[in-house]
């Protein structure tokens, strides 16, 4: 009996991209506007520590800038057709790599159909990254307004 298993699942999409897409999409929406994080917190239900974490991480990689003080917050600081997602989602992930086929453990006698079911998702691991490298904060905001 042939043992496989996967050693990590395709792409993941976390809460903390999750909250990192839902964040640069909300900062392009109100332009040059500096948001306060309770701002965006309210308007996308999304927790003041979680999204302070997310905007510490999205700042470290120069996405978004921030401005202390009573007019202050966080904007973009890159146009939305200049941030890919691959950056938002590498800004919060320690990695944006996609884990695939490469790394099956196979034990025993290969199934033919063990291969195939892996070569399937190391063809999805790979779509999923062309996708997040070649989209923008833009496409995906495009993306809704067409939906």
């Amino acid at each position: 009996m042939t043992a496989v298993q996967r050693l990590s699942a395709p792409f993941q999409v976390t809460q903390r991209v999750d909250i990192a897409l839902r964040t640069v999409v909300f900062l392009w929406l109100r332009g040059r506007e500096y948001v306060t994080t309770e701002e965006i917190a309210d308007d996308n239900a999304i927790g003041v520590k979680a999204l302070s974490e997310v905007l510490r991480n999205l700042r470290g990689a120069g996405l978004v800038e921030s401005r202390p003080g009573w007019y202050g917050g966080f904007r973009l600081s890159l146009p939305a057709d200049e941030i890919t997602l691959d950056r938002v989602v590498a800004a919060v992930q320690r990695s944006v790599a996609v884990k695939g086929a490469d790394e099956l453990q196979l034990e025993g006698r290969h199934s033919g159909a063990a291969h195939m079911v892996a070569s399937f998702w190391q063809s999805l691991d790979q779509q999923i990254l062309s996708s997040l490298t070649s989209l923008t904060v833009a496409d995906l905001a495009a993306h809704s307004d067409a939906g």
